[in-house]
């Protein structure tokens, strides 16, 4: 059974929290704030692309977090 989007969106969210990045969260959206200040990376709550996960880790990654 594959894991569904919005699992798999909750399990990036907790990687970047449990690295120190800041989480905030919005209307439509939630903020992930590099511990460094170096950038920031927007998730949307709704999200209509099937590949926003595939960004959303590679978006990470490039600034710094480690283990996705």
């Amino acid at each position: 059974m594959s894991k569904s989007r919005k699992d798999e969106q909750r399990q990036l969210i907790e990687a970047a929290m449990d690295q120190g990045w800041n989480v905030v969260e919005k209307a439509r959206n939630i903020q992930l704030r590099s511990p460094d200040g170096s950038g920031i990376v927007t998730v949307h709550h709704t999200e209509s692309d099937h590949r926003a996960n595939q960004n959303t880790r590679a978006r990470l990654r490039r600034l710094g977090l480690q283990g996705v």
